[in-house]
């Protein structure tokens, strides 16, 4: 193969300055940091958001452009403090990665929220223009609103709108407060179907999935609101899908080769289509709001579903590929030789560095197959995509870097010189980031050809350290380096990132009571010690039997109540802690008995073992019903003391 003539051109350099060494003009301090992507979703879920939503988690994913890796000062600013519960928090995942945690408030509905983050890079002492991010914040669009007519307090005080409401079994109907509503200042807010409390419904918002419903349903809320309290109902009316199939859609989201459209009835299993392909990203899987999630929130080709009586839509989820040293594009004008355009060509390499090569954005050798790469002529083993990692560590000089590819029916071929020097320096540093934690070993200088250990692990609170990761030499078996391992130092600086995992920590002093008068469960835990905590999941049901409900709640509240139990008996209770990244802690569980303590009066034996010998006249206002005495044995061995009871106008003695 022969070398194509490209012409290099740098469109952003100051004036004066062009230089055909790349690493060079990195090195030199003149690329830019700056934001790629943001993604907002809500805390602990991978569901893209359009916008924020009031007294809701979230978390703001900010992916940046980062060609050289630099170690980065992050700082935070806010535009209005005061819309948050708490200040929000910055969090640098690693040196392309931000993660914003912020929690509006209530009051911040139609509000925008308005961030700032400083970038700096000390390494080069420089400060890179500010990311500024403005969200919008409001309530989804609702199914139905609610609103209230402050002249009618009490029943019928609150306005749902329609009423009723036509919809199609597995639709999910939500419901949310009229745009300007006052309700947004309410408390105590309780949602009933069909008369029953709706488990873990206690917000001014709800989302009620139909796919067990079918005809006419009464939907209820009430709320109290400047201390009056308003109710409010309206009827759902839950029909079948006219259509005999629905739809499943695909959108490749910039990407190519998306699955065809697939016609499905309600109830098949239906199988997840192929990956898309996309130049210069990764697909990570397909993520649906129309289905439930899949465990990470992402399904993967391969994975299948219950068919919903419903259309599907299917949207690909990319993450941005490292940049690489060389890309190549196609001339279609000229199939054969000089067809692939490598750019830059030449490409200057130090001696050890990994020099990677793909394709250029939107060029659509995605669709090409049959992919060769060549080494001074010679096929390397091996190589069958449209991407390569060459290593240079024994390579010194001039080579010609080959590639051919089979596009549309017409074969491509193009090739590229790679001019490998070895370092200006007599030696080069290698220097470790602990990436949140504390204690990372201290930087070191080699020459090329040293033998180097691979320094300690550092710590860091609530997270267990799984290696040292770096793109600057050869990865070790498993992807990751473990202190005291060695490697042959190359003629370029490395660089060591520490690679962390959540400690699963449970929760603890689970504790759980019941009230007969509310028909509630209550729950007490203390939360896990850990920044990565994400979240707390609860799920209940009758002991031996179904599950009845599962829900979350957010870190640091510590509690929750359980509505609705209406059933008297006893209700296992699982509480697991859920940390960054999907990992779940081992379940915590404690059993609880609902009594209902209508059916004990003066006279019989208590839920306790002991006599009942007292019934307040008045118990909705004193909270408790009876008194029971102690049942036999309560004092260990010593006989119990002997105690009398009057009942029927007659004292009458007992023992216990």
């Amino acid at each position: 193969m022969t070398a194509g003539l490209i012409a290099l051109l740098f469109s952003c350099s100051p004036a004066g300055i062009w230089q055909q060494d790349v690493r060079g003009f990195v090195d030199d301090g003149l690329s830019l940091v700056t934001m790629e992507s943001h993604r907002l979703s809500r805390q602990g879920e991978t569901a893209p958001l359009p916008r924020a939503i009031p007294d809701q988690p979230h978390t703001l994913r900010i992916t940046l452009r980062n060609p050289r890796d630099f170690d980065l000062v992050v700082t935070l600013e806010v535009g209005d403090q005061g819309l948050f519960s708490a200040e929000p928090q910055l969090v640098a995942v690693d040196n392309r990665l931000l993660e914003v945690h912020f929690h509006p408030r209530e009051d911040a509905r139609d509000h925008q929220l308005a961030f700032r983050i400083d970038l700096r890079a000390p390494e080069i002492g420089r400060t890179f223009p500010s990311l500024e991010i403005s969200l919008d914040c409001r309530y989804p669009d609702s199914d139905i609103t609610v609103d209230i007519d402050l002249a009618t307090p009490g029943s019928h005080g609150l306005v749902l709108t329609p009423n009723p409401l036509e919809a199609v079994q597995g639709q999910s109907v939500t419901v949310g407060l009229a745009g300007g509503s006052p309700l947004a200042g309410g408390s105590d807010w309780r949602w009933y179907l069909q008369g029953d409390v709706i488990a873990g419904q206690t917000g001014a918002s709800l989302n009620l999935e139909t796919a067990d419903l079918l005809g006419d349903y009464n939907l209820g809320v009430s709320v109290v609101y400047e201390g009056v309290s308003y109710s409010g109902d309206a009827v759902i009316r839950v029909r079948q899908s006219d259509l005999s199939t629905c739809t499943v859609w695909y959108d490749a989201s910039g990407g190519t080769g998306a699955p065809a459209e697939s016609d499905h009835a309600s109830g098949d299993t239906v199988t997840v289509g192929a990956a898309p392909s996309r130049s210069g990203y990764d697909f990570l899987g397909w993520q649906s709001d129309d289905i439930p999630p899949a465990p990470g929130g992402l399904h993967q080709p391969g994975d299948t579903f219950t068919m919903p009586p419903r259309s599907v839509w299917f949207t690909a989820l990319w993450e941005a590929q490292e940049p690489a040293d060389i890309t190549v594009d196609i001339d279609l004008a000229t199939p054969g030789s000089h067809g692939l355009v490598l750019t830059p060509n030449p490409l200057e390499a130090v001696q050890g560095q990994s020099v990677t090569v793909g394709l250029a954005g939107g060029s659509p050798l995605a669709g090409g197959s049959d992919w060769r790469w060549y080494l001074q002529g010679d096929v390397i083993a091996g190589q069958t995509g449209a991407s390569l990692n060459l290593e240079t560590a024994d390579l010194l000089g001039d080579y010609n870097l080959g590639v051919s590819v089979v596009y549309e029916g017409v074969s491509y071929s193009g090739d590229a010189v790679i001019r490998v020097r070895q370092s200006d320096l007599s030696t080069c540093t290698v220097w470790y980031d602990s990436v949140g934690g504390t204690g990372a070993p201290a930087e070191s200088d080699h020459a090329s050809g040293d033998t180097v250990t691979v320094g300690a692990a550092p710590s860091r609170s609530g997270y267990d350290f799984l290696g040292w990761q770096s793109d600057d030499i050869p990865p070790a078996p498993g992807g990751l380096h473990q202190p005291g391992d060695t490697f042959t130092m190359p003629g370029n600086h490395v660089l060591f990132r520490a690679s962390w995992e959540p400690d699963l920590l449970p929760v603890e002093n689970l504790q759980g009571s019941a009230n007969h008068v509310s028909q509630t469960l209550s729950l007490t835990w203390t939360d896990p010690d850990s920044p990565a905590l994400e979240g707390i999941q609860v799920t209940w049901g009758p002991t031996g039997g179904s599950e009845n409900g599962s829900f979350s709640v957010a870190p640091g509240a510590g509690s929750a109540l359980i509505a609705g139990v209406t059933e008297p008996g006893v209700y296992h209770i699982s509480v697991r802690a859920i940390y960054e990244g999907g990992g779940e802690a081992p379940e915590q569980t404690v059993q609880i008995q609902r009594v209902d303590y209508d059916n004990y009066s003066v006279g019989v034996i208590g839920p306790a073992g002991g006599v009942i010998f007292y019934e307040h006249d008045n118990p909705a206002s004193a909270g408790w019903r009876f008194l029971e005495a102690a049942p036999r044995g309560w004092y260990g061995p010593v006989e119990d003391p002997r105690y009398e009871w009057i009942g029927g106008g007659n004292i009458n003695p007992l023992m216990a």
